[in-house]
């Protein structure tokens, strides 16, 4: 499927107008006409805003079939302007949240106190939903 059929398919199946597209673009109607008839291939400098207003990666666009939803454009934007000490909070959550649902042993964040540095403690899932139970009992 090439880059115009996915960007009106896109435009269908999230009911926008091509004239909306063409407003947020800054173009004529008859720009995008000369892209879906293949006489202009101009659209290529704006994928990036395309994309945006589609709520869709670039990517996608240019054929890679993994469509990204709105939330995941969010997630990955928010990831990226992150520095690199807070992206490799959320790596290594990642990594705990994927070995909690495998069951495997689960590495769990163990807060530090006045300024020491923070360590990490190994357990089972059935071992950290024991101590979460425990948390919250004490909380209430």
């Amino acid at each position: 499927m090439d880059t115009m059929t996915r960007i009106s398919n896109l435009l269908g199946k999230q009911r926008k107008s091509q004239a909306d597209l063409c407003f947020f673009l800054g173009v004529s109607p008859s720009v995008y006409s000369e892209w879906k008839s293949g006489k202009s291939k101009s659209f290529y400098q704006y994928v990036n805003r395309i994309a945006e207003y589609l709520e869709c990666t670039s990517d996608y666009l240019y054929g890679n079939d993994a469509a990204f939803s709105s939330a995941e454009i969010i997630l990955m934007n928010d990831y990226r302007s992150l520095s690199s000490e807070a992206q490799e909070h959320i790596r290594f959550s990642i990594e705990m949240a994927k070995a909690y649902e495998k069951e495997d042993t689960v590495l769990v964040f163990q807060v530090s106190r006045e300024g020491q540095a923070p360590g990490y403690i190994e357990m089972t899932r059935k071992e950290a939903d024991r101590l979460l139970s425990l948390h919250n009992e004490a909380e209430e």
